[in-house]
């Protein structure tokens, strides 16, 4: 027994998904990747089966390598479910193919360490060593990383830079009261200065470079300026020193993030999209793993135009990884990754990793959910089957609930415990004609019905602090927790909440399809099409869906079966 999902990208690419009895992903099959993940059964190469929902091996493809075989791992675990093996090979028609065992490799030790912190990375490169790191800690933060084999770092990789040997020092890694990092001495980084959210405000270099960065009170980037130096200057660690008032000492590079818009020194770069991206006037696509990673980029013709193969830690192939200058900076875990001035850091939100260490710069916020396990520790351990998608909680990335509804849990869920200002969560008995609202208790009950737009707005001038507080008609987002109100059938082609937002500007609209059931704490949906059997019992047919809407117009589909829970607007 398994279940499928069918994805059409752009109309470029076709994608199916299938899964397990366990909703664990097996398949991503599509004409440009393909991916095979294996647990317990069907297992590539003679790799222990697994039964705790760990992945044995996986094997996957890149129409565009034009290689006669597929790319595979089998991996292997401790007994806290640590990664500890990742053997790579090429494997086709049931068998490893000559001459591809190892190209790969990568091993994780932890040297019995109990909290989970990393004592030894190894990795290979096109079938030869050039990792053979040693961290050293002081309690859970690391303190020094040294590379025991003496290797040429190319541009454009991602593997760790031991960037001290010219120097030794005792301690590489300093960590203020908070726990953040202060200074990377391998990273070339002698100080790192942090707002009141724990949020890096200034990253200063050795070479005498600056990263600036902008954040709003919720802690979104707004702005990044990089200042690189014009002159060789060799600062020393853990200082601090201010910006040259010689414009031409520094070429400065300014991005802005505003929303979905990115601007480049004032002018349009690009606008980022829920499946990829929008760039001097061509559309691109992602094509991702299980993990969310992208690992192909295809523009609006269909043409491939980067790729990307990953060590299991998160670090990419190099050199069989592509890259190109039309295509966006978000590759593994779909993250930012910073390279200005040889920052080579993942931004998760909330904190960064590094791209060669799976080790976090910063303690996680919700550590007392994971205190078994080191505060820096990335995924616990276990980046083959987790994924954290704010630096913050630990999510399965193959369970195909948590990974499918991960843009709904930024669209909707981000305002639990109403974090976001600017969100109106309604729960109503509904059908795509109107709403019914319950308010009151017991003799004071009453049911008020919405059927347009002007019976929504005297609704919320009355009940809620949101719609009142908007200054300047500002934007605004309600999601209508209410049967059918995103539904569009042949008889009215038209939704509910799609005339909604018709008579309703700077309104965002998202509304489910289909009926839902809201347990009474309002921490769980569940939306899908049913049809019912012979003896009366129903199975569903079809996954239920949210549907955005503003100005008339859909702007954006949430698939997903399971729908994450939200929290009633506090009046």
């Amino acid at each position: 027994m398994s279940s499928f999902a069918h994805y059409n990208l752009g109309g470029v690419d076709a994608t199916t998904y299938s899964y397990n009895v366990r909703n664990w992903t097996t398949v991503i099959n599509g004409s440009r990747f393909a991916e095979n993940l294996y647990y317990n059964s069907g297992s590539l190469n003679g790799a222990s089966p697994r039964y705790n929902g760990n992945i044995a091996a996986m094997q996957w493809s890149v129409a565009d390598d034009n290689l006669s075989y597929n790319r595979a791992y089998s991996f292997t675990y401790d007994d806290l479910n640590r990664l500890t093996n990742a053997n790579y090979y090429g494997f086709s028609n049931g068998s490893m193919v000559s001459g591809t065992t190892g190209l790969y490799n990568e091993t994780l030790d932890y040297m019995n360490d109990k909290m989970g912190n990393i004592h030894g990375i190894t990795r290979n490169e096109n079938g030869t060593q050039v990792e053979s790191l040693g961290l050293q800690y002081q309690g859970n933060q690391l303190q020094k990383v040294d590379n025991g084999i003496s290797h040429f770092i190319s541009y454009g990789s991602e593997l760790f830079k031991d960037y001290d040997n010219h120097i030794v020092i005792p301690t590489e890694y300093a960590y203020d009261t908070n726990g953040n990092m202060l200074y990377d001495a391998n990273g070339g980084v002698s100080a790192i200065q942090y707002n009141v959210l724990n949020l890096p405000d200034k990253i200063h270099f050795a070479a005498g470079h600056k990263n600036l960065y902008t954040y709003d009170a919720s802690g979104h980037k707004l702005r990044t300026v990089n200042y690189s130096s014009n002159q060789i200057l060799d600062i020393p660690m853990n200082t601090i020193t201010p910006l040259s008032s010689t414009p031409s000492d520094y070429t400065v590079l300014t991005t802005d993030y505003v929303g979905n818009i990115i601007y480049e020194n004032g002018a349009l770069k690009e606008i980022l999209l829920p499946e990829g991206y929008y760039k001097n006037g061509t559309y691109y696509y992602y094509l991702k793993d299980h993990l969310g990673n992208n690992r192909v980029t295809i523009n609006s013709s269909g043409t491939v135009v980067e790729k990307s193969h990953y060590y299991p830690s998160g670090t990419r192939f190099f050199p069989e990884s592509t890259s190109d200058s039309s295509v966006l900076a978000y590759r593994y875990n779909g993250k930012e990754m910073e390279t200005m001035n040889g920052l080579n850091q993942m931004d998760y939100g909330a904190r960064r990793r590094y791209s060669g260490l799976p080790i976090w710069t910063g303690p996680d916020e919700l550590r007392e959910k994971y205190y078994s396990i080191s505060p820096y520790a990335y995924c616990l351990n276990n980046p083959m089957r987790f994924i954290d998608p704010d630096g913050k909680e630990v999510l399965n990335g193959m369970n195909k609930n948590d990974n499918k509804n991960l843009p709904i849990l930024k669209a909707i869920t981000r305002m639990r415990a109403n974090e976001d200002p600017n969100v109106i969560h309604l729960y109503a008995h509904g059908n795509k004609n109107g709403l019914m609202i319950t308010t009151g208790k017991g003799e004071n009950t009453k049911d008020i019905d919405i059927d347009n737009a002007n019976d929504l707005k005297g609704f919320l001038k009355i009940n809620s602090k949101v719609w009142n507080n908007r200054k300047n008609n500002e934007n605004v987002t309600i999601v209508l927790h209410a049967c059918e109100t995103g539904k569009e059938t042949d008889s009215s082609p038209e939704s509910f909440a799609q005339r909604l937002s018709q008579d309703m500007p700077n309104v965002t609209i998202i509304a489910p399809t289909e009926k839902i059931a809201v347990d009474q704490d309002g921490s769980n949906e569940v939306s899908a099409k049913t049809k019912k059997n012979a003896d009366g019992t129903e199975i569903k047919v079809e996954l239920g869906r949210y549907s955005e809407f503003k100005d008339s117009k859909k702007t954006h589909v949430y698939d997903g079966d399971d729908q994450p829970g939200t929290k009633k607007e506090n009046k």
